[in-house]
């Protein structure tokens, strides 16, 4: 329930970092539809931007991954290359 009430933000949020990547890196990212029950995206444009785009998306992923955990469990994970914890 309470990261439900998120989720309308998080797809925006979503939406506009994909929309800066495809602009920094002059590349078109298609996010299939939900109909399609696919999890892959297709990036297409010049190779160098392809895969800039494509390190930005996976970096924008690992974020999002860590800021659910977060939001779900209510601390941040402990650092990964670090012996530290919150």
């Amino acid at each position: 329930m309470f990261l439900e009430s998120y989720m309308f933000w998080i797809f925006n949020l979503l939406f506009l970092l994909v929309n800066r990547i495809k602009t920094e890196t002059g590349t078109s990212i298609i996010i299939p539809p939900d109909t399609e029950k696919s999890d892959i995206l297709r990036i297409e444009g010049d190779p160098m931007g392809v895969k800039a785009a494509k390190s930005m998306l996976l970096e924008m992923a690992a974020k999002m991954v860590c800021s659910v955990v977060i939001l779900i469990a209510g601390t941040p994970p402990p650092l990964a290359n670090s012996k530290e914890s919150f």
